[in-house]
């Protein structure tokens, strides 16, 4: 009888783990290595991003004070010059000509006659701006943060004729990973084949060996999405974080020096560290914020408001979950990214707004304080200081808020460091108050997006500095039913891939060879 009983508690204990295992295989362990229920094959470091992603949610990251304060006094009547990294189809078009035409300063770009090309010159006759429409393409069709890097100061000396010391802010722009995948996939169905890119790394192109063709002819014309979705070579896989990344530290093009799974995290995360270390990105769905951002980034006003169309190419096609979910897979790295720069960019206005309305009210508080029949207070080191002084040091600040140009003089001033705790009375001695924080007047926290949420919840946002900028944050995850429309044309060309332009060939017409004016990325105006 004590056997049986011994017997069946065995047992027990046996079917207890048996369960155990099942459930740790089946939810915890990692999909690609020993899941057994059936499930996405995404990479277990990237399966919770994805899986947010595909449910419209933003998973909240914490960020250090740093990569939150963006405050660049650029001085471009100096050695600053802003390069513009432009990924293809993330809306850069459209930015590109805002940067030429929009920007309020004191020597605006200037329209070369007859040509698509702008002059943006100081009053010294220094260029100040790297990009599609001032410089051109010297460092090759869309060059990447690998060419860039290794180019840019040595065309900026042979585009001016001389080297001189000069201080690069890197801006980007990125976009939705699968609507950006679906306006390259329809652009290339129309017939574009960026033929001209160099993809060069430390020193040398990609050979055809590292980056084969994916289509037989002069072209891809009429490729279809399946045969778009299944070249392994296509460079359109996971764009965004390959053109961020830093290529050498992987091996640039040769896929054989690293197992796949690590290669992608250090391209990942390398694309992630160069992405925070930029001094300004801006992502498409997010327009008004996106232009808020760059102004108080750089203290450089725009003439124009920008806005998002409500209706693209994109938005009138639909495709299957099926196609969507393939896309998805395939830009899994990108998906991740995105993930990681939308929070990012979202905390950075967040911050920016709270920043701006603590100096709006550090002003008003100076101004009362000039108004004030008081003679000392007390500063935010806990010292007391004649009032004089310190509407002295306040004005010396804000004198020298204004070096970058800007015709506009109402740019948001930087917070001073000389917050100030005004005291009605006036001891001849004040001891710290540790009830008095610095920097702050009321005592009061203003509240980050740290909670996860659904990235159709508005992030909350302080707007009491009066900005004008739409701070409406809409997603655009929650369209699960993006695209519709068959191909049509279903021929397989080929071209002969030309990765010799320097950027002394460059000519006019290869500015509208990779993005028409009416490309559905021109949605932003």
């Amino acid at each position: 009888m004590k056997e049986k009983k011994i017997g069946k508690l065995v047992l027990g204990v046996l079917a207890i783990l048996v369960l155990l295992g099942f459930l740790f295989m089946g939810y915890f362990c990692a999909d690609q290595t020993c899941a057994l229920k059936p499930g996405s094959p995404t990479p277990g470091y990237l399966h919770f991003d994805v899986q947010a992603y595909l449910k419209g949610e933003l998973p909240a990251k914490v960020f250090e004070e740093k990569d939150l304060e963006r405050d660049f006094q650029v001085d471009l009547e100096d050695g600053d010059v802003i390069v513009f990294h432009h990924m293809q189809k993330t809306g850069g078009t459209t930015f590109g000509r805002h940067l030429v035409n929009d920007l309020q300063l004191k020597h605006p770009c200037r329209k070369v006659d007859g040509r698509k090309r702008y002059d943006c010159q100081n009053s010294d006759h220094h260029v100040w701006l790297f990009s599609r429409y001032s410089t051109g393409w010297r460092c090759g069709l869309h060059a990447d943060w690998t060419e860039l890097q290794e180019c840019v100061d040595r065309e900026m000396d042979a585009f001016e004729g001389k080297h001189r010391t000069r201080r690069y802010h890197y801006i980007t722009m990125l976009r939705d990973p699968v609507k950006r995948y679906l306006s390259e996939w329809m652009h290339v169905r129309r017939g574009a084949t960026w033929k001209t890119a160099q993809l060069r790394c430390n020193g040398r192109q990609a050979t055809l060996q590292e980056v084969p063709f994916c289509y037989n002819s002069s072209d891809w014309y009429g490729v279809t999405i399946e045969e778009f979705l299944a070249c392994p070579h296509n460079l359109g896989n996971n764009r965004q974080t390959r053109m961020l990344a830093n290529l050498s530290a992987v091996g640039c093009y040769n896929r054989s020096l690293l197992p796949p799974d690590v290669r992608d995290k250090m391209l990942l995360e390398s694309a992630k560290t160069n992405l925070r270390n930029m001094a300004y990105f801006g992502i498409l769905e997010y327009q008004p914020e996106m232009q808020y951002l760059f102004e108080k980034t750089f203290h450089l006003k725009f003439g124009v408001q920008f806005s998002l169309f409500n209706k693209t190419h994109i938005t009138k096609l639909k495709m299957s979950n099926k196609t969507v979910e393939e896309i998805v897979k395939v830009n899994s790295l990108d998906v991740k990214l995105y993930q990681y720069a939308k929070e990012l960019f979202l905390q950075r206005v967040n911050h920016a707004r709270r920043k701006a309305a603590k100096a709006q009210e550090t002003i008003s508080q100076y101004s009362n304080l000039e108004k004030s029949n008081i003679d000392y207070i007390v500063d935010s080191s806990k010292q007391v200081v004649p009032k004089k002084e310190v509407l002295s040091r306040s004005e010396e600040n804000n004198d020298g808020s204004s070096r970058s140009g800007s015709i506009n003089d109402k740019t948001e001033r930087s917070q001073s460091t000389l917050d100030v705790h005004v005291s009605e009375t006036v001891p001849k001695k004040v001891k710290g108050d540790p009830d008095l924080e610095p920097g702050r007047f009321d005592g009061s926290r203003s509240e980050g997006i740290d909670e996860p949420r659904k990235s159709n919840i508005e992030p909350q946002i302080d707007k009491s500095e009066g900005d004008q900028a739409d701070s409406r944050l809409k997603s655009l995850h929650q369209e699960k039913s993006l695209l519709t429309s068959k191909p049509g044309i279903d021929g397989l060309h080929r071209e002969s891939r030309s990765r010799q332009v320097t950027g002394e060939n460059y000519d006019d017409s290869e500015l509208d060879i990779d993005e028409e004016d009416n490309d559905d990325e021109d949605e932003v105006k």
